[in-house]
């Protein structure tokens, strides 16, 4: 963001970036410190009114206006964070109230817990961006940039199939695409077929996932859920844990937890040596950076990319890919039957997806019959409920299967997915 502006418009803009995991602990809470890193003021900066009145001051006379950048955020307190808020608020005001017609104050602060951010006060209400992974098309660009800056006249079809096979490996993970992309340069652009190997994904994948996906900042990044010490890290057991037996799912509850609490002997021994509860983790995992957000449902779910990384690093195989998908199927069909209206074509459509996928990994050549039969099964299953009549839940159903990416994937031919859709509609086959 900050090199893009100073490019394109490097008269109008003034930046300032606030990296915290680059100060040391104890300036993480001078949150007067703080604000004189992030407008870069040499003079003694405080808290009080008069000081940033100054700051608002001279961002006003500068008559370029200024983007706050604020990284790691997370590693703030809740009160720093806060007066940090705060701070910033009354500078922006004074900016917009005095300052002359295009002259303003911007922020952006980059977080793994958006708690401390989010809410109506101090104003402005923050808008809650999120991160996600990077499209096939993002992904392609950057293998076009580094073909060009590499001096490699590749046509397109060359290109686009290395385009899939890079994706495939890093899922459209900005830090792990880079790992990608340095590896392409090293190996000289030969053999990209290789990144599809589980051996690549062990050189590649495995290194970021445990230093990043499932390190304490990450697993630990709200304030509510402090970091254990080493002598607790059992905690941190727990929760790998529970990730590697929710890693098949797309949408899990504490119904999920206790399953497994129940079916799993490591998963329990995990729990047990933590000393926590079903509902204890539940709310652990909730604090940690990994899920999707901001998400409007009583469930969770795990962010999209990172679910399919964490997917391949606890089931290496193919085989324990299918029998992880087998499992999951049967749960969640046990788990829609004691669901009714919404929740219960929800539960059926994940369920029709675990077993496509299972089915692809295991059986191919039985995936048209056996989705068509678990597809009958699922029509016979929706009733009127209080909410909603039969004929609408077997509409939702079927645009939630149309709309849905990875089940089309799993089934690879489009002739199939309308099929099934049909099925679901009750309209005749095409």
């Amino acid at each position: 963001v900050r090199a893009e502006l100073e490019r394109l418009q490097p008269l109008l803009w003034s930046v300032g970036t606030l990296d915290v995991s680059e100060r040391p602990p104890g300036e993480r809470g001078d949150v007067a410190a703080l604000l004189g890193r992030l407008f870069r003021r040499t003079w003694p900066v405080t808290t009080e009114p008069e000081s940033l009145r100054r700051i608002a001051q001279e961002i006003i006379s500068s008559r370029k206006s200024w983007l706050c950048l604020v990284d790691s955020a997370e590693l703030l307190d809740v009160v720093a964070a806060a007066s940090l808020r705060s701070c910033v608020s009354q500078i922006y005001d004074q900016v917009n109230r005095y300052g002359t017609a295009g002259v303003r104050v911007c922020l952006i602060v980059a977080s793994r817990s958006e708690d401390e951010w989010r809410g109506v006060t101090p104003r402005p209400r923050l808008a809650t961006l999120v991160l996600t992974e990077f499209s096939v098309g993002v992904v392609g660009q950057a293998l076009r940039d580094l073909a060009r800056e590499m001096d490699r006249p590749f046509d397109g079809p060359t290109l686009d199939q290395s385009t899939i096979v890079v994706h495939e490996l890093c899922e459209g993970n900005p830090m792990l695409l880079t790992r990608c992309l340095d590896w392409i340069r090293a190996e000289e652009w030969i053999d990209l077929g290789r990144l599809r190997t589980q051996t690549l994904f062990v050189e590649l994948a495995q290194p970021f996932i445990k230093a990043e996906l499932l390190s304490r900042d990450s697993l630990f990044s709200s304030n509510n859920h402090p970091h254990p010490s080493e002598s607790q890290s059992s905690s941190q057991l727990a929760l790998e844990e529970a990730f590697r037996v929710l890693a098949p799912y797309r949408i899990f509850t504490q119904s999920h937890l206790r399953h497994y609490a129940e079916t799993d002997p490591s998963f329990a021994d995990a729990l047990r040596q933590a000393n926590w509860s079903v509902v204890d983790l539940w709310q652990a995992i909730s604090g940690t950076a990994l899920l999707r957000r901001p998400l409007d449902e009583p469930w969770q779910e795990l962010s999209g990319a990172i679910r399919r990384l964490l997917y391949r690093y606890y089931f290496p195989s193919d085989e324990r890919r299918a029998e992880a998908h087998r499992e999951a199927r049967e749960f969640v069909r046990v788990w829609a039957d004691q669901q009714s209206g919404r929740e219960r074509v929800i539960g059926l459509v994940e369920a029709l997806w675990h077993e496509a996928v299972m089915l692809r990994l295991s059986q191919p050549a039985r995936l048209e019959e056996q989705l068509t039969e678990s597809t009958r099964k699922l029509v016979e299953s929706l009733r009127d409920s209080a909410a909603y009549s039969a004929a609408e839940l077997r509409a939702y159903a079927a645009e939630r299967m149309r709309d849905d990416a990875e089940l089309q994937a799993a089934i690879w031919d489009d002739g199939l997915l309308d099929k099934l859709i049909d099925i679901v509609s009750g309209r005749p086959g095409r």
